[in-house]
């Protein structure tokens, strides 16, 4: 019965244009479409333009038993925004998935669909979004009025927060028998309160000091009836009355709000995308990233509580405190010292007698030969001179570029020697036109490595690839198709004994997947993460190196997309 109120609900929130599809495609704000996962397509992805500044909310629903959606927001360029397997504010056993999220930027985003038990099943997706420019500003310290007309739309209304205080939002209404509820979006587009009130029970939360625009939409819980709702910005957190603890809405206005469960453990978490690094300073290489709205471990900080400690993969790393959040337990946190600042290395001033040091090389020569969609490695290390510029852009002393070049290409390295006088230096990359050859198990891979343990954190872990490449990979047989580069685009040194790993490809073209096994076994994959993006699962997936390419199903073609490695049944 709730799952039945709560597609209900979904479907109601505005008209709709329902569709059917198998393994996803386009959809369109205020559209649902119906679709399924299977054994052979556990993914359906649903791709739709929006425009920055957008908010949208998706929603995935199971319709059989047994179908527990996932659903994740994927931006223009294939890398995952959001993730959701439950309604924060809803039955988290309601078998709904919903993400909220302002679209950074105009483009096309897609929307990914599985399942989190991983068989098949059937479900509903529906995309609600509208422009950003909707919401009436409010400011501190007045109150306005929103006339909440019988089925009409949501009033929407937005507010800056404050950088040095906390604010605090006041809801409430003069309407007799008539009941609200009032979301609030964080400057990511997040729901982070869903608040419930009546004549009788006022409602409000308070916002923390920050940065960014906040967003506030109220309408009525029965659609039918409609009333005067009063909404107040205030500087500094409330120290009285009947605020309630923002909680989900519910068809009962009468309902006793409760507050969310308090972690057992200290964690930390953001509404963006956070940098993890080696030490307390962006100073500090970065070894990961902290995903907006997912969570990490935190086991001490710096001597300020200014930068968190986190277990990242195995290691001690640092995060920034000035763009995240820390919840649970978190007094009487451990102090730990910084490791030793890294020491950069710039061109060094030195007397104008001494000679310049100059080396600029590609893949460790004067020139490379390559195929079409295949990479290089620019490398130079100068000493004595004043000024550095590589391709007209002013670099260290000592640095490296990855260049994927379509064309026979010539770099140049500008030298500015101590006197004022200049050199150059130049290196060649020959692009071929021939075809033929087999890939090359064990070569250097062109976008990078990976090592990874069992039970590795963020998961799925992501890189950029781009597809394309001379050899035909039919050779192989076994359903293998496209042209992919003979060395590797990427690999993983395996380090954990898992039962499946998973690898799949987000692109914007028509791309396959060849991986090599440890032990020597081949899988290759054409649409099983819903066309056109490959999958490729390996199970059991003993430890070693998996050699990876991403081919283009025609030849000729450079799709560039992103390679997501995961343990789990979902995304």
């Amino acid at each position: 019965m709730l799952l039945a109120v709560l597609v209900a609900l979904v479907i109601g929130l505005a008209p709709s244009a329902a569709v059917s599809a198998q393994g996803g495609g386009a959809i369109t704000y205020g559209s649902s479409a119906v679709g399924s996962i299977t054994e052979d397509a556990p993914f359906a992805i649903y791709m739709f333009t929006g425009n920055a500044g957008d908010q949208v909310t998706a929603y995935a629903i199971g319709i059989t038993p047994q179908m527990v959606p996932s659903l994740s927001l994927l931006g223009p360029d294939n890398r995952q925004l959001a993730i959701s397997i439950d309604d924060p504010f809803g039955d988290r056993e309601s078998g709904v998935a919903r993400i909220s999220y302002r679209l950074p930027e105009s483009g096309r985003y897609s929307l990914m669909v599985s399942n989190v038990e991983g068989v098949a099943g059937e479900f509903l997706v529906r995309l609600v979004g509208r422009p950003g420019s909707a919401a009436t500003p409010m400011s501190a310290g007045a109150t306005v009025s929103a006339e909440v007309g019988p089925g009409a739309p949501p009033a929407i209304f937005s507010f800056p927060a404050d950088p040095d205080n906390p604010m605090t939002l006041s809801v409430t209404t003069q309407s007799p028998e008539f009941a609200f509820v009032a979301q609030v979006r964080d400057p990511a587009g997040l729901l982070v309160a869903a608040m419930v009130g009546d004549q009788l029970h006022p409602t409000g939360m308070t916002i923390a000091p920050g940065e960014g625009t906040y967003e506030v939409s109220v309408f009525a819980v029965e659609r039918e009836l409609g009333g005067t709702v009063q909404l107040t910005l205030t500087v500094g957190a409330a120290v009285a009355g009947p605020t309630q603890v923002p909680v989900a809405p519910t068809a009962v206005p009468t309902t006793v709000p409760q507050a969310a469960p308090t972690p057992s453990v200290c964690r930390v978490t953001s509404n963006r995308n956070v940098n993890i690094r080696t030490g307390p300073g962006t100073n500090y290489d970065i070894i990961g990233v902290l995903y907006a709205g997912s969570y990490l471990n935190v086991i001490g900080q710096n001597s300020s509580g200014t930068w968190y400690v986190i277990d990242y993969q195995g290691r001690r790393a640092w995060i920034s405190g000035s763009v995240t959040t820390l919840e649970g337990p978190c007094a009487g946190l451990q102090v730990y010292t910084a490791p030793p600042t890294p020491t950069p290395r710039p061109p060094t001033a030195v007397p104008t007698s001494a000679a310049p040091q100059i080396s600029f090389t590609v893949n460790g020569g004067s020139s490379a030969n390559i195929n079409p969609g295949e990479c290089v490695t620019i490398r130079w290390d100068v000493e004595n001179i004043r000024e550095v510029y590589y391709q007209g852009q002013g670099v260290t002393g000592h640095d490296q570029r990855t260049e994927c070049p379509a064309t026979t290409t010539t770099y140049t390295l500008h030298v500015v020697l101590m006197d004022g006088s200049t050199t150059d230096r130049t290196v060649t990359v020959n692009v071929g036109g021939g075809g033929g050859g087999t890939l090359n198990p064990g070569g250097s891979p062109t976008y990078g490595s990976a090592s990874l343990n069992s039970g590795f954190m963020p998961d799925p872990q992501t890189f950029g690839v781009t597809s394309g490449g001379l050899v035909d990979v039919s050779y192989l047989g076994g359903g293998c198709y496209g042209y992919a580069a003979s060395n590797p685009d990427f690999a993983v040194n395996w380090g954990g004994s898992a039962g499946r790993l998973r690898f799949y490809f987000i692109g914007g073209g028509d791309t396959t997947m060849v991986v090599r096994a440890p032990d020597g076994s081949w899988y290759c994959n054409d649409d099983g993460a819903g066309y056109p993006n490959p999958l490729v699962n390996v199970e059991p997936s003993p430890s070693g190196r998996y050699d990876i390419w991403i081919a283009s199903y025609s030849a000729g073609d450079n799709v560039s997309g992103t390679l997501y490695i995961t343990e789990l049944n979902a995304p």
